[in-house]
C-alpha cells in the first residue's frame, strides 16, 4: 500500500471551514434601504418598491404612486419580455449593486375604491436581470463559499480529511484559479473557494473552474449562488449562480476510474486521481484558449444525457474539431493533401471538368465537379488519428473503424441497424462509451495529465495497452491535504 504524503491546511481556511461548517442555516447577506437604482443612466429610485434576489436572476419590482406616474408609465407602457436596457446599478448603503440586460417581466394594475365615490390606480412593474452581484466597498470579501448536490462520483475518502470536533469529514481539495475545499453538509455538499492573497473572485473564471469540475466528476455541477464572507465569517458579498441542466440520474460517465466504472477494482487504491486531473484541465481552460478546451468540455458535458444518438453525433464533431485546435496550436493541422491547392483546382478544371460534366447526372453536373475539385481538402476524420499519434496514444483498429462510420449518423441520423431495419439498441451504448472515452484521452493529453482514466484497462476497444500512466505524476495523487495529525 502507498504511503500518502500529507499536507496541513492554512489557519485561516481552517477557520473558516469550521465556523461555517457548524451553521445550521446558510447565512443571508442582509443589506439596508436602498438609496439608489437605475437601469443604465436612467434613475428610478422614485419607483423603486422591491428587490428579490434568485439564483441566477434578480427581480426588480417598481410601484405607481402619485408623485411618479410619469416615470412609472414609462416603463409600464412596454411589452413584456420587451429589453428596457443594458444594465442595472444600485446602491443600498455601502452595497453595490449589479445585474445585465434587464427586461420586463410582468406588470398590473387595479382600482382601489376610496368609499367616496372615487378611486386610486395601484399599478406595478416587474423586471428581471441576469449576473447579478452584491458586494460592500468597505469590507472586502476573504472567502467565498457555495452549497452543491453532491455528485454520484463523490468518493466515501478522498484527497481532504478534516477533522470537525469529535467527527471527521472526508471530501476533495482541488486547485484551479482558486483553491477549493470540497467536504459533505447535511445532506449536500459545501464549497469553499479561497483565492490566493491579493487576488479579486471573478465569476467568469469561477464559471470554467466549474466547468472543469463538472468533467471530472462526470456530471454537470450547478451552483445556485455565491457567497462571500469577511472577517469572523460575516456575508459580505453575494454573486448569481451558475446552472445548467442537470444530469439524470444513471447516466454520470466520470472520466477516471471509479466504483462507477467497469474497472471497478482500481476504487480501492491509495491514489486519489481527479484532484491532478482537475488541476491540470483548470490550467489548460485557463491559459491555453487557442486550443478550444472549453468547447471540449462541453461537449463531453453534453454527451451524458440520454439521447443517444445525438450525443454520438456531438462526440464524433468534437472529436474531429478539437484535434484540429489541437494541431493547429503546434502548427501541425495539415488543411489539404496537395501541395498547392490553387493548381489543384486549376488542373481539375482544365483536364477534368469536361469529363465529369459528361459523366454526371444533369441535375449534378456542377455538384459533382465542385467535389472532385475540393478532394484535395483534408479527410475527414484523418485529424482524430493525428491527434492520437502527436499523444503517441494507441490508435486501434476499433476506433479507426468507428471515426469512418461518422457520415451514417451524420446523414441518417441512424448508428446502428440490423438487417430486418429495427435500431439495434444493444449496440448504442458502447459506441457512444468509445467516443467518450477517445475524448477523455485527447483531453487529458492535451492538459498533461498521465493518470488513470476511464476503461484505461481494456473497454469497449477490448484491446490492452493503448493507455500508458505516467508513474511520475502518482505522488501528486497521494497527497492528502488535513488539519489533524491523527493517521
Amino acid at each position: 500500500m502507498s504511503e500518502k504524503i500529507r499536507f496541513g491546511i492554512p489557519v485561516h481556511v481552517n477557520q473558516a471551514l469550521s465556523a461555517l461548517l457548524q451553521i445550521e442555516e446558510w447565512p443571508e447577506l442582509q443589506l439596508p434601504l436602498m438609496n439608489k437604482i437605475m437601469i443604465d443612466e436612467a434613475d428610478i429610485t422614485s419607483i423603486f418598491d422591491n428587490i428579490e434576489f434568485e439564483s441566477t436572476s434578480i427581480m426588480i419590482s417598481t410601484f405607481l404612486s402619485q408623485e411618479n406616474h410619469e416615470k412609472f408609465d414609462e416603463y409600464d407602457k412596454l411589452p413584456i419580455g420587451h429589453r428596457c436596457g443594458t444594465a442595472i446599478s444600485g446602491i443600498a448603503g455601502d452595497f453595490v449593486i449589479n445585474a445585465s440586460q434587464p427586461s420586463k417581466t410582468g406588470n398590473g394594475s387595479s382600482l382601489e375604491f376610496d368609499g367616496k365615490g372615487g378611486a386610486i390606480r395601484k399599478a406595478n412593474c416587474r423586471f428581471h436581470a441576469i449576473n447579478w452581484e452584491v458586494y460592500s466597498e468597505n469590507n472586502k470579501a476573504q472567502t467565498w463559499a457555495c452549497e452543491i448536490d453532491k455528485p454520484a462520483a463523490f468518493r466515501p475518502f478522498g484527497n481532504l480529511r478534516f477533522q470537525l470536533n469529535l467527527e471527521v469529514l472526508w471530501g476533495y481539495f482541488f486547485q484551479g484559479v482558486y483553491d477549493y475545499y470540497l467536504l459533505p453538509r447535511q445532506q449536500r455538499v459545501f464549497m469553499l473557494i479561497v483565492p490566493q492573497e491579493g487576488v479579486e473572485f471573478d465569476r467568469e473564471k469561477f464559471a470554467l473552474d466549474i466547468m472543469a469540475l463538472s468533467f471530472v466528476f462526470g456530471e454537470q455541477i450547478n451552483v445556485s449562488s455565491i457567497t462571500g464572507f469577511g472577517t469572523e465569517c460575516t456575508p459580505v458579498a453575494k454573486i448569481g449562480g451558475l446552472v445548467k441542466s442537470p444530469t439524470e440520474p444513471g447516466w454520470t460517465t466520470e472520466p477516471i476510474p471509479t466504483v462507477l466504472t467497469d474497472d471497478g477494482e482500481t476504487f480501492a487504491v491509495e491514489e486519489v486521481w481527479i484532484a491532478p486531473l482537475f488541476k491540470r484541465v483548470s490550467e489548460t481552460v485557463h491559459n491555453r484558449p487557442s486550443v478550444r478546451l472549453d468547447y471540449a468540455l462541453d461537449a463531453y458535458l453534453d454527451s451524458i444525457k440520454p439521447h443517444v444518438i445525438a450525443s454520438y453525433l456531438r462526440l464524433q464533431v468534437i472529436l474531429e474539431s478539437f484535434s484540429y485546435w489541437i494541431l493547429k496550436e503546434r502548427n501541425l493541422a495539415r488543411e489539404g493533401l496537395v501541395k498547392d491547392s490553387n493548381e489543384w483546382e486549376k488542373w481539375v478544371k482544365k483536364e477534368l471538368k469536361e469529363k465529369i460534366h459528361s459523366l454526371a447526372l444533369d441535375d449534378y453536373k456542377d455538384d459533382l465537379y465542385l467535389g472532385i475539385k475540393g478532394a484535395y481538402k483534408h479527410i475527414s476524420g484523418r485529424r482524430v488519428q493525428d491527434a492520437f499519434q502527436l499523444f503517441q496514444l494507441g490508435w486501434t483498429e476499433t476506433m479507426k473503424a468507428e471515426i469512418k462510420l461518422r457520415n451514417d449518423v451524420v446523414h441518417m441520423m441512424e448508428m446502428s441497424k440490423r438487417k430486418d431495419g429495427k435500431i439495434d439498441s444493444a449496440d448504442l451504448l458502447p459506441r457512444l462509451r468509445l467516443l467518450q472515452v477517445m475524448l477523455i484521452a485527447l483531453i487529458a493529453r492535451v492538459v498533461g495529465y498521465g493518470g488513470t482514466i476511464r476503461f484505461w484497462k481494456s473497454g469497449p476497444h477490448k484491446e490492452n495497452g493503448w493507455w500508458r500512466l505516467d508513474d511520475d505524476q502518482k505522488k501528486e495523487a497521494l497527497h492528502l491535504f488535513t488539519n489533524s495529525v491523527q493517521p
